[in-house]
């Protein structure tokens, strides 16, 4: 059950202005051939990616979100040499922390919109109020990844979204998920377990 929970923060990833979103640079980082033009498109990037979830899960990240575009040596400082090699951003602290390594492009627009649902949760004190302990580990974020998969592909997009915005609203889970897809939990993890199973 706690995979299918991590799993209702994570479907939204399915979000300004983009004039008013702080910017900021590592020292340490070598600049891109054109730096105005790097960081006009991470500004599109990041604009686009807040209406997108705004429209999604009807939630706008906070009003001090900023960027900060990090060295690899830079990002390894605040979140560590694992997280330097394989992240492309990551939100933390009101903060899209962006590994300057990244390229800019569609997988990297992705990320940030998964970064903004992060972002949008955080604003709304709805992340804290998810039942979890501690750090979701990288297998722990696939395997939510997974349940949002089948989510997706056993009720529809529709059905997961009215799930999560009936949580993010106030409902528990357990009742959101009774209502919008006639399931108990432990109906769902066997479900959810039997599909794993079966690939």
């Amino acid at each position: 059950m706690r995979l299918l929970l991590a799993a209702a923060g994570l479907v939204a990833a399915l979000v300004g202005r983009a004039g008013d979103i702080p910017v900021s640079w590592d020292a340490d980082l070598a600049p891109p051939a054109d730096p105005a033009a790097y960081e006009r498109q991470l500004r599109a990037i990041v604009s686009d990616s807040r209406a997108r979830v705004a429209a999604e899960i009807g939630i706008e990240p906070g009003p001090l979100l900023s960027v900060k575009i990090h060295s690899r040596a830079g990002y390894q400082r605040q979140f560590g040499a694992g997280a330097a090699h394989l992240d492309a951003a990551r939100f933390a602290g009101e903060v899209v922390h962006v590994n300057g390594g990244a390229r800019l492009d569609d997988r990297f627009a992705g990320v940030v919109v998964h970064e903004m649902v992060h972002a949008a949760l955080d604003a709304r004190g709805t992340a804290r109020a998810l039942p979890r302990t501690g750090e979701l580990s990288r297998q722990g974020y696939l395997g939510a990844w997974a349940a949002v998969v089948f989510l997706d592909g056993r009720f529809g997009r529709e059905r997961v979204m009215a799930m999560v915005r009936a949580t993010l609203g106030g409902a528990t889970f357990e009742k959101a998920l009774r209502r919008e897809m006639s399931l108990s939990p432990e109906d769902l993890d066997a479900a959810f377990e039997a599909w794993v199973g079966g690939l």
